[in-house]
């Protein structure tokens, strides 16, 4: 069951991404609904499944996009090893801690992304893409996880 939830609101969130969330760009940057789900996902249910649900999910983005096949797989893979350092198995992090982890991700996403894909990584790319996309994530996602820390219960402290 557990698998089902997750499996459809992975598919909500890349509908999401294809859809509403690509018309809210903002000079071509738009926030990553989907990295921000596998942040959740990671958090809640540790490295292994960030791992593994990173990797499938972005594989599922590069056949839909017809990119590079395996950037994003590649680039989910290790962001969901990442966040996983910090999910609930080894620590309880608060909505600012992981604010501040999902910025780090993001960028790492970014970072990733664009060294396979145009085969290097120039600074330019980085810094008008991958970090204003960073902060638009961060920004969207800090009403999530506020919401979630303070009106679940069984989160608090």
């Amino acid at each position: 069951m557990l698998f089902l939830k997750w499996f459809l609101y992975f598919c909500f969130a890349l509908v999401l991404q294809a859809t509403i969330i690509s018309q809210i760009a903002i000079a071509g940057v738009y926030p990553n609904a989907v990295l921000i789900l596998l942040f959740i996902l990671t958090i809640e249910h540790g490295r292994f499944a960030g791992i593994w649900v990173g990797f499938f999910v972005g594989l599922i983005i590069d056949l839909y996009s017809g990119g590079t096949l395996g950037v994003n797989a590649l680039a989910n893979s290790i962001l969901g090893g990442f966040v996983g350092l910090f999910s609930r198995e080894k620590l309880n992090p608060g909505p600012v801690f992981q604010i501040s982890i999902l910025v780090i991700a993001s960028l790492l996403h970014s970072f990733i992304y664009y060294s396979v894909e145009t085969e290097g990584v120039s600074a330019v790319t980085i810094l008008a893409n991958g970090i204003p996309g960073a902060l638009y994530t961060a920004i969207l996602s800090s009403f999530i996880l506020f919401a979630a820390h303070y009106l679940t219960p069984h989160r608090r402290r």
